[in-house]
C-alpha cells in the first residue's frame, strides 16, 4: 500500500475519532491511525521536512520564506526535482496491507465524496453474488 494512502486515510479517519460507532469499526480505525501515527506518519513528515528544506526559497539568513498564503516556495528551476521527489515519497509502498474496509463497515460514518476520493484505495471491493 503506498505511503500517500496511509497518510490520507488517516486525515479521513480523523474526524471519526470522537463518533460513537461499533466496537469492532472502532478497533479497526484505531489500529489504522495508531500504525500510520506511529511509523508511516513520522517517516513522511521526517523526509517531506528533507525535501522542503532541499528546495524551499531561503532567505539571506538561511530560513525559509514563506509565501502569503504559507506555502513554501519553490524556484521555477527547482519545481520540476521538488514534484519529482515529493511524487516519489508519496509513492513509495509500505509494508502495511491489512487495512482494508468494506462499504458495510464504513457506512456507519458520515463521509464526504473528498473522504471517499482519500479512502478509495483502502476499501475492499465487495464480491458480487
Amino acid at each position: 500500500m503506498k505511503l500517500r494512502t496511509l497518510i490520507n486515510g488517516r486525515r479521513a479517519f480523523m474526524p471519526a475519532v470522537n463518533e460513537k460507532i461499533s466496537t469492532r469499526l472502532a478497533y479497526k480505525i484505531y489500529k489504522f491511525i495508531k500504525r500510520v501515527e506511529t511509523i508511516d506518519l513520522p517517516f513522511y513528515q521526517d523526509k517531506l521536512r528533507m525535501i522542503i528544506e532541499k528546495y524551499a526559497t531561503k532567505g539571506d539568513d538561511g530560513r525559509i520564506l514563506p509565501n502569503n498564503d504559507g506555502n513554501v516556495p519553490v524556484t521555477e528551476d527547482k519545481q520540476q526535482e521538488y514534484f519529482s521527489e515529493l511524487s516519489e515519497l508519496e509513492n513509495l509502498e509500505t509494508d502495511y496491507d491489512s487495512a482494508l474496509f468494506t462499504l458495510d463497515e464504513l457506512s456507519e460514518l458520515k463521509l464526504s465524496v473528498a473522504d471517499m476520493f482519500k479512502l478509495e484505495e483502502l476499501i475492499a471491493e465487495e464480491e458480487q453474488a
